[in-house]
């Protein structure tokens, strides 16, 4: 680009040099002697002036003087058309120099940012196949750990099963097994059989599948007194202990005995009832199934989150090769186009070398043309001053005719050649024997060739978003069907970016506003109202979105707090399919079962069952459940089938109890709510089951627990019931304290209540 501007300046100063080198007039002292100028001037004026240096020879002289200015004029008009003309190409030049080094720069710049976007989504691809390899060995580690445990613990299954029947075996002569309590010196203290042979099959068992034993012994004989029966359905959970570690009363021995103290067994002060016996046995059982059941969920759980983390992985992978793919294309393309700019700067460069040849050459002949004009005018001028030297009266009569700078009209074209007429005009006539210069002259103009301007196609269209989400690129291109060519018009860009895919990936679900606030669920006892937000746009990507029962989306506010009457009912235009579900299981005994019946014939009693009303069915259970009583409008008929129910004795299977619940639910009227109140005093055989079927209920139906004594897991009947628990559980430490909630289970599930 510096040799371009050289040659302006080569322009430049060379016409300047050419003016700076003309004798200003014939007062200038000549710098030739009088034989050079003698050898310079015309024959015929150099023989005049040998002859006699008078006035026919400086007449001669003048001509010669007068000539040599005439041509100097014309010259010098030559020179500078020729030079503007140099100078328009030289310009020219330049600018298409310009224009092609900027796409070229813009070119390597393109090639240098896809070079970076391709070597950081190989990194990203590596990463993606890394983390990918982390988590297959992590999955596959879960896999083997996970059926180690299932394993485990299917061992258990047999055994389980056996002590089971060997209870219920026992237990048809009327005399359970006998059972040990072992109490450590710091308090504690597991429970046993006595019988070698049973307590060598417990022996056998995981450690998980020992403490289901051991507590249900332990249930067997303190019943609801005191017993704490969270662990049963939090151990299958299987949180505490590795499933194939022993059980501690055995395995964990030494170890007990070193921490609690040391081991002292005897027989148990309480003995157990066959029947609470059987029940809780009966339970340990289902615990034992429950915990090869959720363990097998378990499996099938992770097995389906690695197959999700493998799709989502090769996705990412397809999606990330097919951006380094788009990236190589785009890459290719541009390099196709830095070879087509390096071509086009490097014809540039040819360029300047033919015009700086040029620029020399004319410049040059310029050049000699007016120094051989100068010589004749310098010796021209010579002679005359020894002619004045001569014959000094002659000085005189030399006038020069002074005439203004040329003017230039218009050039008839703008280029490929034109016509300019230039004209000036006299200032100051010459004397009789000299001539004024040529006044006006036609000349050649604008010779250069017409600029050609870029011609493109139209830009194609835009590629593929790099990136679907989180900031992309597209591009698109053209190709250049006319160069430009004489100072024409520049090409633009032939290839552009832009950024696509800019929102976020991951995007958080929209609620909507919130909706007014529900009636109160209670007239007295405090109540709820509640009020809902829902979901107006879902979640993208990884974002998040708050549960349906989060803060974010449901609130709750009290209501009604005062304190209801000392004996209400509900009002008789209460309209509600109520389903009673009462445990009759051998924990319950026969006196805890009648007590749960007075409790049930209270409740019903203060219900308006009754045609359109309140309509209620009846279900009971133990090993099994009868649907004792389905949903009837006769009050008389369900207090007479409540009145008429046996204790059904056996293990706990809510499962059942539940199902046939749903059933009746089912079978019911559509038109009006559902309620279910389920009435028991411990847990259920197989709580996986129990917690499949409250799921299906609880679509159907609000769920209501009424619990009692210290043998139920309060934290899992609050997660069952309906929301809020507040309103949908409640506990008592014994069966007489059923009497004392008759009045809290008909506050809580009508919403209008009236005196009794």
């Amino acid at each position: 680009m510096q040799q371009l501007w050289l040659l302006f300046l080569t322009l430049d100063v060379g016409v300047a040099s050419i003016l700076r080198g003309l004798p200003a007039g014939a007062t200038k002292p000549s710098r030739v002697t009088e034989d050079e100028a003698l050898s310079i001037i015309p024959r015929a004026a150099a023989s005049a002036y040998l002859l006699k240096k008078d006035a026919s020879a400086l007449a001669a002289v003048n001509d010669v003087y007068q000539g040599a200015k005439a041509d100097r004029d014309l010259l010098l008009l030559d020179c500078e058309v020729e030079k503007d003309e140099l100078g328009l190409q030289v310009k020219a030049v330049h600018t298409e120099f310009l224009n092609a080094e900027t796409r070229y720069s813009k070119t390597q710049t393109l090639l240098q940012d896809l070079t970076g976007r391709i070597t950081a989504t190989q990194a990203e691809i590596e990463i993606i196949q890394q983390t990918y390899n982390s988590q297959r060995s992590a999955c596959n580690e879960t896999r083997i750990r996970g059926r180690e445990q299932l394993a485990s613990v299917q061992k258990d299954l047999p055994v389980a099963a056996s002590l089971y029947q060997a209870a219920v075996q026992a237990c048809s002569g009327g005399i359970p097994p006998l059972l040990l309590q072992c109490n450590f010196t710091n308090g504690t203290s597991v429970y046993k059989f006595k019988d070698a042979a049973l307590q060598k099959q417990v022996t056998t068992m995981s450690g998980i599948g020992g403490k289901f034993i051991s507590m249900g012994l332990e249930r067997a004989v303190r019943g609801a007194k005191s017993f704490q029966a969270a662990s049963f359905l939090e151990l299958s959970e299987f949180h505490q202990e590795d499933s194939g570690m022993k059980t501690v009363m055995h395995v964990k021995k030494r170890h007990h005995q070193k921490q609690h103290g040391e081991l002292q067994c005897a027989a148990t002060q309480d003995k157990p009832s066959c029947d609470a016996l059987v029940d809780s046995m009966a339970t340990v059982q289902g615990n034992v199934r429950d915990a090869a059941d959720e363990l097998r969920l378990r499996l099938a759980k992770a097995d389906k989150n690695c197959e999700q983390i493998r799709a989502a992985k090769t996705v990412d992978m397809r999606d990330t090769r097919e951006r380094l793919d788009d990236f190589n294309t785009m890459l290719a393309d541009a390099s196709a186009q830095s070879t087509v700019d390096a071509t086009a700067l490097n014809s540039k460069e040819e360029e300047y070398k033919e015009i700086k040849g040029a620029v020399d050459k004319g410049v040059g002949a310029c050049w000699a043309k007016m120094k051989r004009v100068e010589n004749t005018i310098e010796a021209a001028m010579k002679l005359r001053e020894e002619i004045f030297k001569a014959d000094s009266s002659l000085e005189g009569k030399v006038k020069e005719c002074e005439v203004t700078k040329w003017i230039r009209g218009p050039c008839s074209a703008s280029c490929n050649g034109g016509v300019q007429t230039l004209k000036r005009e006299v200032i100051a006539k010459p004397s009789a024997d000299a001539k004024c210069p040529v006044l006006e002259v036609t000349r050649k103009c604008n010779m250069r060739a017409c600029p050609v301007d870029c011609k493109m196609t139209q830009f194609g269209p835009w590629s593929q978003c790099t990136k679907s989400c989180g900031g992309g690129v597209q591009t698109r291109s053209r190709t250049i069907e006319q160069a430009p060519l004489h100072g024409g018009m520049p090409c633009g860009e032939t290839v552009v970016q832009r950024v696509c895919g800019v929102k976020s990936c991951d995007e958080d679900c929209k609620l909507a506003s919130w909706t007014a606030w529900t009636g109160c669920t209670k007239q007295c006892n405090r109540g709820h109202q509640e009020r809902y937000r829902h979901v107006a746009r879902s979640t993208i990507g990884q974002g998040s979105c708050p549960s349906a029962i989060s803060l974010e989306r449901r609130q709750l506010r009290h209501c009604n707090p005062d304190k209801c009457k000392e004996k209400i009912k509900c009002d008789e235009k209460t309209e509600r399919d109520v389903v009673l579900v009462l445990d009759s299981s051998g924990s319950v005994g026969i006196t805890g079962f009648e007590m749960i019946k007075k409790y049930a014939v209270e409740v019903v009693t203060a219900l308006p069952v009754k045609t359109n009303v309140t309509h209620l069915g009846v279900v009971v259970y133990g090993t099994n459940a009868t649907a004792a009583q389905m949903l009837t409008d006769k009050q008389a008929d369900a207090l007479s089938t409540i009145n008429g129910l046996t204790w059904l004795k056996g293990g706990t299977n809510l499962a059942a109890a539940l199902s046939l619940a749903r059933q009746m639910v089912r079978t019911g009227r559509c038109t009006v709510p559902a309620t279910v109140i389920v009435v028991t005093d411990g847990m259920p055989m197989r709580k996986l089951l129990a917690s499949t079927e409250v799921s299906r209920l609880k679509e159907k139906a609000r769920l209501y627990f009424a619990t009692v004594g210290l043998a139920v897991n309060k934290g899992i009947y609050k997660q069952w019931s309906s929301w809020p628990p507040s309103e949908n559980f409640w506990n008592v430490a014994n069966f007489g304290g059923l009497m004392t909630h008759v009045n809290t289970t008909v506050a809580d599930i009508c919403p209008k209540v009236v005196d009794a």
